[in-house]
């Protein structure tokens, strides 16, 4: 079944308590400030640091991810680029690729958009789906030459993937693989389905441990209605509200400003990828063994580690300090 944040963009009413105005005329989704991102922001923006998205597809219409990625705050010389495995573009209709990769690293300008996690991060974005489900053997193929592509590229240092499985793939897991071998950082989301599947664990390849399975939860620390967890996970965000499932967090549209809700296990991994940035810029020299341990002993739970939901959430100015501190 299609991610409730999959290729269709949410059609619930914006709600303007979920958002906050910065400058130079950004808005920062609300549960960013549940993640202690902002707070972050004084030492570390991600600068320097390129972030891999893996997905389903961008759109060519979202300026603020193509021309006018590198403006406002976000104007340091960062680069976008994009890639394909799948298809014959980087650019098509499905929203999803769109909505990650602003929720890990999309700028923050004048423009009344959301701004991403790491808004001074480089952006590397391959398409290798169709749609969220890798349930085609094509889509499986591409997504690993996918992480081939990223292993193979020594600029990217994390990388993305808001897609997936319910069943495990030894193509899936080759590709990980190799990246992983590279020293690539990899998210991998959890899973995102109806109610009535979402009982189903960690799904593939997040499973695999070449991968740092996230999910996302609720104010209350409840897993998020349309969300999977289990022992696989390791890393939690808070990205919906309490009493509305459907009032998640923020990202940009496939055109204009007018911000979107994005939910599921989806948003929660491309914003674990953001954080991990922020650390990572903070302390380039890090390595993979060094940024986790700035991630976990920093994370809600530490140290001891929940049955389902691992480490729980990120905080990415606790992160980002005891990088600088320890590192």
């Amino acid at each position: 079944n299609r991610s409730s944040s999959g290729c269709s963009a949410s059609t619930q009413a914006l709600n303007s308590s979920d958002w906050s105005t910065i400058t130079p005329g950004a808005l920062v989704p609300w549960n960013f400030n549940n993640q202690n991102i902002p707070n972050a922001w004084s030492i570390s923006e991600g600068q320097g640091i390129t972030v891999g998205v893996i997905d389903a597809g961008l759109s060519s219409s979202q300026a603020l991810l193509n021309a006018q990625f590198n403006s406002g705050a976000s104007n340091v010389g960062r680069t976008v680029s994009t890639d394909y495995t799948l298809g014959s573009s980087a650019f098509n209709s499905c929203t999803h690729g769109t909505s990650m990769s602003g929720q890990a690293v999309g700028p923050r300008n004048n423009q009344n958009a959301t701004t991403g996690v790491a808004y001074k991060s480089n952006l590397h974005f391959i398409r290798a789906a169709n749609d969220v489900v890798l349930d085609a053997s094509s889509e499986k193929t591409a997504t690993k030459n996918a992480f081939i592509r990223m292993g193979n590229r020594t600029d990217v240092r994390i990388i993305s993937l808001s897609m997936g499985s319910p069943f495990g793939s030894g193509v899936l897991k080759d590709g990980v693989d190799y990246a992983y071998g590279l020293g690539k950082t990899i998210f991998a989301a959890a899973g995102t389905s109806f109610s009535w599947t979402s009982w189903f664990g960690v799904i593939y390849p997040a499973a695999y441990s070449s991968c740092i399975a996230v999910t996302g939860v609720k104010e209350n620390g409840s897993r998020c209605a349309s969300c999977h967890d289990g022992s696989k996970v390791l890393y939690t965000i808070t990205m919906e509200r309490s009493a509305n499932s459907n009032r998640n967090s923020l990202s940009l549209p496939a055109s204009g400003v007018t911000p979107t809700y994005v939910g599921g296990s989806s948003c929660a991994t491309a914003t674990a990828a953001g954080i991990a940035s922020l650390a990572l810029s903070a302390k380039p020299a890090m390595t993979r063994a060094q940024l986790m341990t700035c991630l976990t002993n920093t994370a809600q739970f530490y140290p001891t580690k929940n049955s389902t939901k691992g480490y729980g959430n990120l905080n990415a100015a606790a992160a980002v300090n005891y990088a600088v501190a320890n590192f």
